[in-house]
């Protein structure tokens, strides 16, 4: 799934409001290794969009002229399965292997074991994503289960009625970000146990766009204007700029996982189709996924939506034939006590820092 938590880490990604840029950091080279997954009969590109604790993943084939959603098991990830041929891209996977996402053109889904079922899409916003336990939440405030939707209130701490957009939700299901709408006036909001608060506005930036959030209830996204930066809300709501590339103008985060370790997307030009970069922030620095991930020679990681509790990270990838295909990359394995840096191994969070052995003891 697309949306997880932080165990405190996240303070250490971030740098202040007024800080310039941060330099790009290049790690030791095939920190990940990575797994290509194969499209559907009779697909040639493929996009991955979201990965579950399990390893299933969740994508998109360009199949006859449509976007067919598809998912990989990780039982057998050789063989991709047909969700629907009228898809959009998979908005999230539950831990249980459901699916949800969108048809052409006005109807969500919920997908498991080969049977989907259909929902109207409500008020233009279709399904964002979808918690460990299958609760979905669409672009309008809702969420939803196979039989059932509840609304979500537009009033709370700090914020009045006004429109609502909603982007991602946590993989435990208690917290759902996204915007509220007050005439001109953009609010970063979130939804912790149903209810609403107003997360703190950016110093110098507007127009903020919280993208997913975690157990814990740190958020990550972006701000657009004047030009659109990463940014992090801690637990309590209080925002801060992500480490940014320097040559890339248009940086934004779209998930985090239970270690802190966030993913996104770059564009050397603002959104220019041909120049996206996929990136890692980690341990209080950004990397390009191409410095990190034992890609194949020619290749370019273009986007990274999604990322599980064992640091999987899943996206799409440009080889040197120009076709896109979907990827997982998942972590090398590393010794805790001796590799500084925070890890997620055997289902626990390990920081570690290392020191030179005292002379004298």
């Amino acid at each position: 799934m697309r949306t997880l938590l932080s165990v405190g880490a996240a303070a250490a990604l971030t740098i202040g409001l007024g800080t310039a840029a941060a330099p790009l950091a290049h790690a030791a080279p095939s920190d990940y290794t990575i797994e290509l997954l194969p499209p559907i009969a009779g697909a040639r590109s493929t996009k991955g969009s979201a990965i579950n604790e399990a390893g299933d993943v969740a994508g998109m084939a360009f199949l006859n002229g449509k976007r067919a959603d598809i998912v990989w098991p990780a039982a057998d990830r050789s063989k991709p399965v047909l969700i629907t041929a009228d898809g959009y891209l998979p908005a999230g996977i539950a831990d249980n292997g459901e699916v949800v996402g969108n048809i052409y053109p006005s109807a969500s889904y919920f997908w498991k074991d080969g049977k989907l079922s259909t929902v109207p899409s409500q008020d233009g916003g279709g399904f964002q994503g979808v918690s460990a336990n299958g609760i979905a939440v669409d672009r309008a405030g809702h969420l939803w289960t196979p039989t059932s939707k509840t609304a979500l209130p537009r009033t709370g701490s700090g914020v009045t009625s006004g429109d609502v957009w909603t982007e991602g939700i946590s993989r435990n299901g208690n917290h759902v970000v996204g915007q509220v709408a007050q005439g001109t006036r953009v609010t970063a909001a979130r939804w912790s146990h149903r209810k609403l608060e107003a997360l703190g506005e950016t110093v110098g930036a507007a127009y903020p766009q919280p993208k997913a959030v975690n157990d814990g209830g740190v958020v990550v996204g972006a701000t657009k204007e004047p030009k659109t930066r990463p940014v992090i809300w801690d637990s309590k709501g209080k925002p801060s700029f992500l480490p940014m590339v320097p040559q890339l103008q248009w940086q934004s985060a779209t998930a985090i996982n239970n270690s802190g370790v966030i993913v996104g997307i770059a564009h050397l030009r603002d959104q220019e189709m041909g120049s996206e970069h996929g990136l890692l922030w980690k341990d209080g620095k950004v990397h390009n996924l191409d410095d990190v991930v034992a890609t194949p020679a020619g290749s370019k990681i273009i986007e990274a939506l999604g990322i599980n509790n064992a640091g999987q990270i899943v996206g799409t990838i440009k080889l040197s034939n120009d076709v896109l295909h979907s990827f997982i990359a998942t972590p090398k394995a590393v010794n805790v006590y001796t590799t500084p840096g925070t890890h997620h191994v055997n289902g626990r969070d390990w920081k570690t820092t290392c020191e030179k052995y005292s002379q004298t003891t």
